[in-house]
């Protein structure tokens, strides 16, 4: 058990470093000219809204490096949040999922407050 602990507090830790690092390696992967060749869906507000899946709120500029629009999964305070921690952050990416304003994730009951 206390392997497994020790294993999930150092994934966490490490997904929340390279979190910190994007707005570096973004600067780096989008480049001025990168959404030139991006093709994007048509989506808009309405298609966000429109999910029945959850809570959506829409982002013009999001997707890779801003090119896109794009839906973000808005999670309610006291909702299980655990994919806003583990999700990938590439370079130059949106995040795919948020606590709704005013609220964060708390690592350790992985709940909205």
């Amino acid at each position: 058990m206390n392997k497994f602990l020790f294993s999930l507090t150092t994934m966490v830790m490490i997904i929340l470093v390279v979190n910190e690092m994007t707005p570096i390696t973004e600067a780096i992967f989008c480049t001025e000219d990168f959404c030139k060749g991006v093709e994007c869906p048509s989506l808009t507000p309405q298609d966000c809204q429109n999910k029945s899946d959850g809570r959506y709120r829409f982002v013009q500029n999001g997707g890779t490096c801003g090119c896109c629009p794009f839906c973000v999964r808005v999670f309610a305070k006291g909702e299980d949040c655990s994919q806003t921690l583990i999700q990938p952050r590439m370079a130059g990416t949106s995040l795919r999922s948020e606590c709704e304003q005013g609220t964060r994730c708390d690592g350790t009951t992985l709940k909205c407050v």
